[in-house]
């Protein structure tokens, strides 16, 4: 029997070194930091066998209310924690917690998207300005495709003639655990989930502007498209701040380049695309995801299908 101010601590580091394995370094970097800074110090003074349902319940209603964490930290916290406890259950026989009856929205954060005007101001920009900064914009504003992913495309993964771009990898900058303490390293992963490695089309002016940057760069087929190097993918960190400076420049909204992927599939929404399709071209697993987490509909979409009643 583990002493007490040690059994979940070692129950949760057995697990996570096995869940190493099977999750991206991001995830484990946020697993690590909920460890640290929400959970480990629940069990010192307390020990697991002690905790019940109605306490894990209490604990979750204080992370809201008092402590006024995000739903989706919450939802993190209560990841991590269930499998901390599975572990615990099966591997040192601590007594089952059904955490089953705590139930959290997937988002309290309302995802917003750029105006008609404001998507144009930004396209026209980035045509009037074909270069390493505008290419990753333009691109993302048009497939959808995440600031990862972008930066993570050589010139092998885009088809001109086809029209098709292979998505295939990601670039992340994530921290690294080792005897000297944490450090940050860019890393370029497989896509974010198994659905994420798709081929996406390009609109025809997509595939120009695209044709018109390759000529203007002479990148060659093994580099990554932003860099223009073999070695060196682009900095997801620097591309977004290049992207806020346009974004200043034209005095438009503030949001993150995330905003630019859901611009992208409320637009597609607004268009009639099939939502199967667009959830293929995202790499979600399902329509679900598509529907009710990247599509937004505005007042025009929303005047245009109330039209659609007869009198």
């Amino acid at each position: 029997m583990l002493q007490v101010e040690t059994k979940f601590s070692q129950a949760s580091q057995e697990w996570l070194k096995l869940k190493k394995i099977s999750i991206k370094p991001s995830s484990y970097d946020k697993y690590v930091v909920v460890l640290n800074h929400h959970l480990y110090r629940l069990f010192i003074d307390k020990d697991i066998d002690q905790w019940t349902d109605s306490d894990f319940c209490d604990l979750f209603i204080k992370f809201k209310t008092e402590d006024k964490l995000s739903n989706s930290t919450l939802n993190t916290i209560r990841t991590v924690l269930k499998g901390c406890l599975e572990y615990a259950e099966y591997k040192y026989n601590i007594k089952h917690i059904d955490l089953s009856r705590i139930s959290i929205p997937h988002s309290d954060t309302k995802v917003e998207i750029f105006t008609q005007p404001e998507t144009d101001l930004l396209a026209a920009y980035c045509e009037a300005n074909l270069n390493h900064k505008t290419l990753p914009i333009y691109i993302s504003l048009y497939t959808g495709l995440r600031l990862g992913e972008v930066c993570g495309l050589t010139w092998n993964d885009i088809d001109l003639n086809e029209g098709i771009i292979y998505v295939r990898r990601t670039v992340e900058r994530v921290k690294v655990y080792d005897i000297e303490g944490v450090k940050t390293q860019l890393m370029i992963l497989d896509p974010k989930t198994k659905s994420s490695k798709r081929e996406v089309p390009m609109t025809d002016f997509l595939i120009e502007y695209v044709r018109a940057y390759k000529q203007f760069s002479d990148g060659q087929q093994a580099d990554y498209i932003i860099t223009n190097k073999s070695d060196v993918p682009a900095e997801p960190r620097t591309v977004e701040r290049r992207y806020e400076r346009i974004c200043k420049i034209l005095e438009i909204s503030n949001l993150t380049y995330h905003a630019l992927r859901h611009t992208f599939a409320t637009k597609c929404i607004a268009c009639g695309m099939d939502p199967k399709i667009l959830s293929e071209i995202l790499g979600h697993s399902d329509t679900y995801i598509t529907l009710n987490i990247y599509v937004h509909p505005t007042r025009e979409i929303k005047r245009a299908q109330i039209r659609k009643i007869q009198k």
